[in-house]
């Protein structure tokens, strides 16, 4: 089964070093690996060929340098429009893929043939017990997502689990998908990007997402390109509110209320640490 990775990056050429040198060390390669740089220089592309030196035997590198590309949404739907392969992967460019990483999904979704997407399970991903009771305590309903529960336990016993929400960091799509679902990013979604998407796949294509366990990754979260503390509470208040206004019903509403709750409680936690209240404010604007 062949497969495309598409690599949104900008600005971090030490992180996108250490996902490349681990892309170099699988056991197989994708057809199509698709750098969409929105970086000031050219870096990334010098990077790639270092790293793989024969790269036109294994793989093609597409490099597309555009700085007009200004989010990561944008730039994963310009990924999908260059990409052919029947496996989408999409990858962050702070990762390290463990070995065996594409060779582990590629054969859990050639026997399974209803898997539309899924994820590699995330190492370095485990939660606090008090975050993640307070987590799963507002995150209800339509903003349900188990994610951090799965990635702070592992069965050793099966290999997969189902989920209704993948992380796009690190996920592999049949490309069947962007026949039904687009990325949209005049929606200016960034935070609830993983949620939205994957609600969606999960109206059109039902119990068809897994996180699978043999395939492993870490994931270091670059601070380079990211937000401060508040500018993120804030971010994440504004995509939380359009998200629900996009799925409004009384279910939803009461979801949506009891969220916004549990953000007040954390916009106070957050004021009191950092004595600072624009937390709060962030609420009610």
């Amino acid at each position: 089964m062949k497969f495309d990775a598409i690599i949104p990056t900008k600005n971090r050429v030490s992180s996108l070093q250490i996902l490349l040198e681990s892309i170099a060390t699988q056991d197989v390669y994708p057809v199509n690996l698709i750098i969409i740089d929105q970086s000031e220089n050219n870096l990334s592309k010098d990077l790639a060929l270092n790293c793989f030196p024969n790269l036109s035997e294994n793989t093609n590198l597409l490099h597309i340098h555009d700085t007009s590309v200004n989010s990561l949404v944008e730039a994963k739907k310009l990924g999908v429009t260059v990409a052919s392969s029947e496996i989408i992967f999409f990858l962050d460019d702070d990762l390290q893929l463990k070995p065996g990483y594409f060779s582990t999904i590629i054969s859990s979704m050639e026997r399974d043939k209803e898997m539309m997407g899924c994820s590699g399970f995330i190492d370095n991903a485990g939660s606090n017990r008090v975050w993640l009771f307070f987590f799963n305590l507002f995150h209800q309903g339509l903003f349900d997502d188990q994610r951090p529960n799965i990635f702070n336990s592992h069965n050793a016993n099966i290999d997969r689990i189902r989920t209704t929400k993948l992380p796009q960091g690190t996920s592999a799509w049949r490309n069947t998908v962007f026949d039904k679902i687009q990325f949209k990013p005049e929606q200016e979604f960034h935070v609830v990007e993983d949620i939205h998407f994957s609600n969606q796949v999960e109206s059109v294509f039902p119990k068809s997402q897994y996180i699978i366990f043999g395939a492993k990754v870490s994931h270091f979260h670059d601070t380079q390109g990211r937000l401060d503390n508040l500018k993120r509470f804030e971010r994440k208040i504004r995509e939380f509110k359009k998200l629900w206004m996009l799925n409004r019903t009384f279910f939803n509403d009461l979801c949506f209320f009891w969220l916004m709750y549990g953000f007040f409680l954390e916009a106070i936690y957050q004021t009191l640490r950092d004595k600072n209240f624009k937390f709060v404010v962030a609420l009610v604007k």
